[in-house]
């Protein structure tokens, strides 16, 4: 696979994830919406990896990237189930969309990478883009602060999470390092499930709630996890984290397409600011260099 198709996959992917997420705790429940998922994907992943004859890796270095990559996929995922029902999408889209300066901020004292002023420019600037879109959404009422405070918790782990494997740099194969922090987080998971009551599992095949659990094991925790360690082997952490300054405008719009929710002119003047955002971290080194951006003095 290459890293273009990857990227784009988990763009995709992670695009459509927040309706999932909705719809599947509106039928199961937080909890066993999350458990659910991850007791699909795992068994999934697992096939995946004998048919294609990859067999597990279990040294030191690689159960430290299976750990790290178990907290980054239970923490963060089930504070945004938990944050779903204090927050509205767009909110939620918002904190998310803080992941990129977080984790290059986090990338210089633990990977020892340089914050480029251009790559700066850029994630300011998308992350206002960010707040312009979602401005309608953040009034803050004394009823969501714990959705907020949990949802930050979660981004600010998986900042850490996504950094910390860059440095442990565990050199296992995604399909390995997908299946083995499936297999870390599902106890997680099952003992959360647990301490909340133990909530029975009612499939009702009618109910769109079904269908998307579903459709999370397999696009989001299978392929969606597997492309995304794979371009966090070939990538700088910023830049992976860089895809959640995009996703919240495609969700948005497929909030559109299937809620029927208005595009104001906000979006439109967001939009644009997230395209310059681009410009300005993918190639502002390069308009530097042309003398379009001032060097340092």
């Amino acid at each position: 696979m290459s890293v273009p198709a990857a990227y784009l996959a988990v763009i995709a992917i992670w695009s459509t994830t927040p309706l999932g997420i909705s719809w599947s705790s509106e039928s199961l429940g937080p909890e066993l919406a999350a458990l659910t998922r991850i007791a699909q994907a795992l068994p999934m992943v697992v096939t995946v990896a004998w048919a294609v004859g990859i067999p597990m890796v279990w040294r030191r270095r690689a159960w430290a990237g299976y750990g790290i990559g178990g907290v980054m996929i239970y923490a963060p995922m089930y504070c945004t189930y938990l944050a779903a029902g204090y927050l509205p999408s767009g909110l939620i889209s918002l904190f998310w969309g803080l992941t990129p300066l977080l984790s290059a901020l986090l990338a210089r004292p633990l990977l020892g990478d340089a914050i480029r002023p251009a790559a700066l420019i850029g994630l300011l600037i998308g992350s206002a883009g960010l707040a312009v879109i979602f401005s309608e959404d953040l009034v803050i009422e004394s009823t969501t602060w714990p959705g907020v405070l949990i949802l930050l918790l979660g981004v600010s782990i998986y900042s850490l999470c996504g950094v910390s494997l860059k440095r442990v740099n565990s050199g296992t194969h995604p399909i390995n390092q997908t299946a083995g922090a499936l297999l870390v987080a599902l106890p997680c998971y099952a003992l959360t499930w647990w301490l909340q009551g133990a909530q029975p599992l009612d499939w009702q095949w009618q109910d769109r709630g079904v269908w998307a659990v579903i459709y999370l094991a397999v696009m989001g925790s299978v392929v969606g996890f597997f492309c995304y360690f794979f371009i966090l082997q070939h990538l700088r952490a910023a830049s992976v984290a860089l895809i959640t300054l995009i996703c919240p405008v495609f969700a948005l719009l497929l909030g559109h397409l299937l809620n029927a929710e208005v595009l104001t002119g906000k979006l439109l003047l967001g939009a644009g600011l997230i395209g310059l955002a681009l410009v300005c971290y993918h190639w502002g080194d390069r308009l530097k260099l042309r003398g379009l951006i001032p060097a340092r003095a």
